[in-house]
């Protein structure tokens, strides 16, 4: 078996000791200022050299909103992972991140870390989300047949309160990805600057592998290899520390679904150069105990009434930009149009908990520490100013450093526009079919994807057959492989004069490929997604609580 890494990340400039036996993807404790360097775990090389993790030759990213930083506050100070809202109170990240010793570095079993109060204590733990704020923890499930490099690095966290504004990522329920499948990861790791922190959100571009390189069970694994050379910034790229509990997203249809939690690595570089034979927790393997662990949550399409982040009706922007003691502030401008309902701008920061950079919004003129119209300066640089109902025009936004703004280095700001849905009807293309309630108002929308192993693998967006030429305009079919042999037909009935009011979804497909179906109340914005796992007949849904009427 290769030397591994373990690419969690802690979050202060002391020295961090890679680990010469199988390590986690994550960010390891970082010391609070002043505090000793970590020891390293037994039977593990310590080492003087600062860690730098980040995704490497990764691009900053503004998008992907349901990623989030992982806070995770210890005996030896605040560590840092990366983790994906699956559910409105839901997030997935990987359970190393959670049930690491902060006094020795070893890396508990999942039956152990749930015994070890502190470790899962929900009271020291929270999520940031650029384009939501902070959130903190109510309670921590931790997998329990996790054993890191061998099986289920897994860790669900319900949130106290719920996110409003993003939506969250659904995980696979279809197929383990098989080698050749394209893929993005994303992660809060620092840059390869060995001066810098955790606190920038990067992703990039890779490709499943086969585990043979990693030297794990490709049984329980996904697998990446990261390799020379490099290409394009976000073309090849791959995780280093910080990174951990991050999302492996893949792409079948017009599905983006969760397929794997950055877990570890084994390059023999502290920044996580390649080689680099990466492995992350199969989310479809594990996908019952995860369905069992977030409960009603995990699957909802919006959340809190706010339109998703990134869609037609959230606009989201992002900038760059680089603190210093020399240069300790900067003044940027936002056009806000009339009608906008929230502005939401969020900041984070190389080395969130070492620098303290602070965020100031004024409309029409520039804001100062202490002349504002909205403020978020608290210790760090995890912020966010939330603005309801903003008046038009140009909003000016200060990012200020204190401290003597040391040690300093990049923040990313990214601002998100909220304006209020419109009620567009679904419009029918071929992979899209549009379903009446009432004559005509094409308002139910529905989209599947499938992806299977079978045949040497499919995978893609189910073709739709509409059945309004024959009269029949509440239902529809769809076909996966050839046109002539339907897969599935789905409708949609208007329940709402019942006692109890809910629009029902009724499916029946003749297939074992994998598939998920998302049925969309256009008017409302409510959504629903059933899923069916590859290799398994599908059961016929028929789900009368599918959509509120309301």
């Amino acid at each position: 078996m290769r030397t591994a890494i373990v690419l969690a990340l802690a979050a202060s400039l002391a020295p961090l000791a890679p680990l010469a036996t199988l390590a986690p993807i994550s960010a390891a404790p970082m010391p609070s200022p002043g505090a000793p360097a970590p020891a390293a775990p037994a039977g593990q090389a310590s080492s003087s050299s600062q860690v730098a993790p980040r995704i490497v030759n990764g691009l900053p990213s503004a998008g992907s909103p349901s990623v989030g930083l992982f806070v995770n506050a210890t005996s030896q100070g605040v560590a840092s992972c990366t983790a994906t809202l699956i559910g409105c109170r839901t997030v997935l990240t990987a359970a190393h991140c959670v049930c690491t010793d902060p006094d020795n570095g070893q890396i508990l079993s999942g039956a152990a870390c749930a015994k070890r109060w502190d470790l899962v204590d929900p009271s020291t733990k929270s999520v940031f989300f650029q384009h939501a704020g902070t959130f903190q923890v109510s309670s921590v499930a931790v997998h329990p047949a996790f054993v890191f490099g061998q099986a289920s690095d897994l860790a669900v966290i319900k949130l106290a309160a719920p996110v409003t504004g993003i939506a969250p990522s659904p995980i696979d329920t279809m197929a383990k990805p098989r080698a050749g499948t394209p893929g993005v990861i994303v992660g809060f790791g620092v840059s390869g600057d060995l001066s810098s922190g955790a606190g920038i959100k990067r992703s990039g571009s890779v490709t499943v592998a086969a585990c043979s390189a990693a030297g794990v069970d490709g049984a329980n694994q996904v697998c990446v290899n990261f390799g020379a050379p490099l290409g394009a910034a976000g073309s090849n790229s791959g995780a280093c520390f910080g990174d951990s509990g991050g999302p492996l997203f893949v792409t079948a249809g017009a599905a983006t679904m969760i397929a794997g939690t950055t877990s570890g690595g084994d390059s023999a570089s502290a920044t996580c150069a390649p080689p680099n034979h990466l492995w992350f927790s199969d989310v479809f393997k594990d996908r019952a105990w995860i369905e069992t662990a977030a409960g009603t949550d995990l699957g909802t399409g919006a959340c809190g009434g706010l339109p998703a982040a990134g869609g037609p009706n959230a606009r989201v922007t992002g900038a760059m930009g680089t603190l210093s003691s020399a240069h300790r502030s900067d003044l940027l401008q936002v056009a806000v149009p009339a009608g906008t309902t929230h502005l939401r701008v969020g900041l984070t920061a190389d080395d969130f908990v070492a620098n303290d950079y602070s965020l100031y919004l004024k409309r029409g003129a520039a804001p100062t520490t202490s002349s504002f119209d909205c403020k978020s300066d608290g210790a760090g640089t995890l912020e966010l100013c939330d603005v309801a109902a903003p008046a038009a025009g140009t909003w000016n936004v200060l990012v200020q450093g204190g401290g003597g703004t040391s040690p300093g280095g990049a923040y990313e700001l990214v601002t998100t526009l909220f304006s209020p849905v419109t009620v567009q009807p679904c419009v029918p293309s071929p992979t899209r079919l549009c379903l009446d309630d009432q004559p005509g108002d094409r308002r139910f929308q529905v989209d599947v994807a499938y992806m299977t192993a079978q045949g040497g693998g499919h995978s893609g967006a189910g073709n739709a057959v509409p059945l309004s030429a024959l009269g029949v305009r509440h239902g529809g079919l769809f076909w996966f492989f050839s046109p002539d042999n339907p897969e599935m037909q789905v409708k949609v009935l208007n329940a709402c004069a019942l006692k109890t009011p809910r629009f029902w979804v009724f499916f029946s497909a003749g297939t074992n490929a994998g598939f998920t179906v998302t049925v969309t109340d256009t008017a409302k914005g409510h959504s629903k997604t059933y899923s069916n796992p590859d290799r398994h007949a599908a059961l016929a849904v028929d789900d009368t609580d599918a959509l509120p009427c309301g």
